[in-house]
């Protein structure tokens, strides 16, 4: 059992199932998951751990937002003792945030963060002992959890209440981190029903006035007629239950049509016009159902301003539409009664009015101004908390720090609230509408009742006389909930299956010997001295050079797997130079066809064509689908023939990132002088070793003159490992696991 010496237990209360879990997760040093319930103290065994490892690296401790870094990084110094903990986010510079990873112990930050400095060079994570990956079920796509993990090796350490209902969205998370481990604590277990919250969640049915719902049946009238002509167009194969999702795939589908058939364009031309009304009925009634007639009323504002200064014959249809027009007049004769805007706020104001301290939730920005405008009308002290690009950080943490000190009754939050937001005194939580997302869910109903607390959670479901969102939301999440839990023991069950067949194979003699064989005839002993003398040393890396605008995209991200020089500048005319003189454009299909339409690109590639000895375009996606395919032809004809440029295609970031990573290559061989230098078999094999992660040159020499061959360090044991200066307990495992898995 861990001593837990920098832990301050007079600051952090001894529960039972955080120092088993914790010491569990250093006594094996496996890359762990761990789900518990919220508000029991996910974030405490995280830095129990790495209390632990710090003497053996810098720790850092990643979570999502802003607000979340520095309540994390608080609560980090609070309850440990003689650790020097730095808070890093976008505000800080980045000169400051390379000091400050040099001298701190633990580093809390955004992922967004740590990405940049990666890239930027300015931190190396081979210094960490640990990473703990705060709401880890953010690890999945592009999300820069993938990419920081990909580049820390060391103890990974992932925390959530709520890794989701899917088994493949889970297992990507499981490796996206490198998982070796799932521990799953429920409110079933005896060491934690105790510290359980007594959270009771009531489902409010709110029913909707009859004028409410009479505008919202016009609006679903109007939007099934599009969908029923488009199935009679032969777009759709039934108009029954088709709505957002379908149309957003259908609408991929027309274009990808329309790119192969030109002479179905004009035909596919209309059916995008029908999807894009179908599109704009049903974000008007989901603005109605979840937001209320106000900013309905505005929505429909902005149409009409959008209908007369652009005239598009898609607006003309929507706002000349019967049904449309009925829904507009049914709102605006409520307004003009003064009916509150959305049915659910007098039910909001019932519930918070007597209670010391609430946690509001809701999907939209406009909403949250809307209750807070309500609930201020009665009197009650409100704060609003919004993401970042409707709040500064200095205003999140005010605002959070106002309702926990109880300088106000009600904080009014969208989705920025909803992970790790620690309000000890809250009584009440209201979920202003259901979130198809179990995730969601449980991160918003787990803000009340913590450390023991008893709390309420109230979601309000609007219903009416044919089903509402809320409804059809309500459905899902409480359909994914069950499943949550069935799908984590899944892919528990899947890792321990994985790791006992990689034992197995690791306790076969045979097979050892065989591989270690193979090692060592790779080297040398399968091949004749002529053709170990023809072995070549590796060219020097090709040079990129990348536009500081560029640096932070995904592009960037793939080009840093590879061997290859970033040097970062401010380029005028182009995003990348490869080589000397080979200035690369890259353009996505919808910026190739504004630039087109608006006279940007020609006049781009001129300059182009006049700067660079070699002008290269790489056009992401198919442009064709944005703008007509006859335009797009006669401009590659234009950039070939009258600039010289040539227009490259990719299907994404990471292809583009391969061809500028090829064609820096093939400038590198042009420039390679030739005949190398032949090298050693002995320079071979350290190369070899000095290939796996944490063995340089010096160690891997220092390995080869213990074990003799590369077949022996691979069959050496932890113990034997150990043996060799340099090599500690944690590194030796690091070796093992690059050789068996």
């Amino acid at each position: 059992m861990p001593e837990w010496r920098r832990v301050n237990w007079d600051v952090l209360e001894y529960r039972e199932y955080q120092v088993s879990v914790a010491a569990e997760i250093l006594d094996s040093r496996d890359n762990t998951l761990v789900v518990i319930p919220t508000g029991l103290g996910k974030t405490a065994i995280g830095v129990m751990v790495l209390s632990e490892l710090v003497d053996e690296g810098r720790a850092v401790f990643l979570a999502p937002t802003v607000p979340l870094v520095n309540q994390h990084a608080r609560f980090i110094e609070r309850v440990t003792r003689g650790l020097d903990v730095k808070a890093l986010t976008g505000k800080v510079r980045p000169e400051r945030r390379k000091v400050e990873w040099k001298k701190s112990d633990v580093i809390v930050a955004t992922p967004h963060v740590i990405r940049n400095d990666i890239i930027e060079g300015r931190i190396n994570p081979d210094e960490a002992s640990i990473v703990v990956f705060d709401e880890a079920h953010r690890a999945v796509g592009g999300y820069p959890y993938v990419y920081v993990s990909k580049e820390f090796n060391c103890l990974k350490v992932g925390l959530t209440a709520s890794p989701g209902s899917d088994v493949k969205r889970i297992k990507e998370v499981v490796q996206n981190l490198g998982i070796e481990r799932i521990i799953v604590k429920t409110e079933k277990d005896p060491d934690v029903k105790k510290y359980l919250g007594r959270v009771k969640v009531e489902w409010v049915d709110v029913e909707l006035p009859e004028w409410f719902d009479n505008a919202r049946r016009e609006l679903q009238r109007a939007f099934e007629r599009r969908l029923e002509l488009l199935e009679d167009m032969g777009f759709l194969r039934s108009s029954r239950n088709a709505w957002v999702g379908k149309l957003l795939s259908l609408r991929e589908e027309i274009r990808e049509q329309m790119a192969k058939r030109r002479e179905r364009a004009s035909w596919c031309s209309r059916a995008l016009g029908v999807v894009a009304e179908a599109l704009r009925i049903a974000r008007a009634r989901e603005i109605l159902e979840t937001q209320g007639i106000g900013p309905f009323l505005r929505y429909v504002e902005r149409l009409t301003e959008r209908k007369r200064s652009s005239g598009g014959p898609s607006l003309r249809r929507i706002l000349g539409d019967p049904n449309f027009q009925r829904a507009v007049r049914e709102c605006k004769s409520a307004s003009l009664r003064d009916e509150p805007d959305h049915p659910k706020l007098p039910e909001v104001e019932e519930l918070v009015e007597d209670v010391e301290s609430a946690l509001v939730f809701t999907q939209y920005v406009d909403t949250a101004k809307l209750i807070a405008d309500y609930l201020k009308e009665s009197g009650m002290s409100i704060v609003v908390l919004l993401g970042k690009e409707h709040m500064k950080e200095r205003e999140q943490l005010d605002a959070i720090e106002s309702i926990r000190r109880r300088e106000c009754r009600v904080l009014v939050s969208t989705s920025v609230g909803e992970e790790g937001l620690d309000l000890p005194t809250c009584e009440e939580v209201v979920l202003y509408e259901p979130v198809p997302s179990e995730i969601r869910t449980i991160q918003r109903i787990g803000r009340t009742a913590r450390d023991g607390a008893v709390g309420n959670a109230h979601v309000l479901v609007a219903r009416g006389s044919f089903p509402t969102l809320d409804e059809i939301y309500f459905h899902v999440a409480r359909r994914r909930e069950k499943k949550m839990l069935e799908a984590v023991m899944r892919v528990r069950e899947w890792l321990r299956r994985r790791k006992r067949k990689m034992a197995a194979a690791s306790k076969n003699p045979e097979k050892l010997r065989s591989r270690a064989r193979t090692l060592d005839q790779f080297v040398d002993g399968g091949r004749s001295k002529h053709e170990r003398d023809e072995v070549r040393p590796p060219s020097r890396a090709p040079v990129i050079v990348v536009d500081s605008r560029e640096i932070n995209t995904k592009v960037v991200e793939h080009l840093r797997r590879k061997p290859v020089t970033l040097e970062r500048d401010t380029l005028e005319l182009a995003d990348y130079i490869v080589g000397e003189g080979v200035g690369v454009e890259r353009k996505s299909e919808s910026d190739f066809a504004r630039s087109l339409l608006d006279g940007r690109l020609m006049d781009q590639a001129q300059e182009m064509a006049r700067e660079f000895d070699r002008a290269v375009i790489i056009v992401e996606g198919n442009p064709r689908k944005e703008i007509e395919p006859e335009s797009v032809d006669g401009a590659l004809a234009t950039l070939a023939v009258d600039f010289g440029i040539s227009v490259l295609q990719s299907s994404g970031p990471e292809e583009t990132a391969e061809l500028l990573y090829r064609m820096a290559r093939r400038f590198e061989e042009r420039q390679r002088p030739r005949p190398r230098k032949r090298r050693s078999t002995e320079d071979l094999r350290v190369e070899m070793l000095s290939c796996v992660p944490g063995v340089g040159p010096e160690l891997a020499r220092r390995l080869l003159d213990e074990f003799g061959s590369i077949g022996d360090v691979v069959n050496a044991s932890l113990s034997e490992l150990k043996r060799v200066k340099g090599i500690g307990e944690r590194k030796a495992r690091e070796i093992r696991r690059f050789f068996w898995g």
